[in-house]
């Protein structure tokens, strides 16, 4: 089998592959943000908490995989804590968005975070 190292389109297609991730990647996290912002808001807390709790639940879920990356590259096996932060991580992610599409169906929250009337 020839193995084409440096082949340019191999290039191409890594470095498209990886553009595109880090925009899917990017877009998620932002609007992920920006839905938990708003709900936590909606729900009456001060505005630092509103801003730390997205952190919280989704560094939870960036966490989790990072660690188990971490343990395959040194080939030792996850322990329980990164798969109970991923699990955990993401049901409350879960949890926000369905929450937040209930009150957006049900006319009790408009999407820019505002009651709607």
């Amino acid at each position: 089998m020839v193995e084409h190292r440096g082949c340019t389109g191999d290039r191409v297609i890594q470095w498209t592959t990886t553009f595109s991730v880090v925009v899917l990647a990017g877009t998620a996290a932002v609007l992920s943000y920006k839905h938990m912002y708003v709900l936590v808001r909606r729900y009456g807390e001060t505005s630092w908490v509103a801003a730390l709790s997205p952190v919280s639940v989704d560094g939870m879920i960036a966490a989790a995989p990072l660690s188990q990356l971490a343990d395959s590259r040194q080939y030792r096996r996850s322990g329980w804590l990164p798969w109970a932060l991923l699990v955990i991580g993401s049901l409350a992610s879960l949890r926000r968005t369905l929450r937040s599409r209930i009150l957006l169906w049900s006319g009790a929250w408009s999407p820019h975070g505002r009651v709607a009337l």
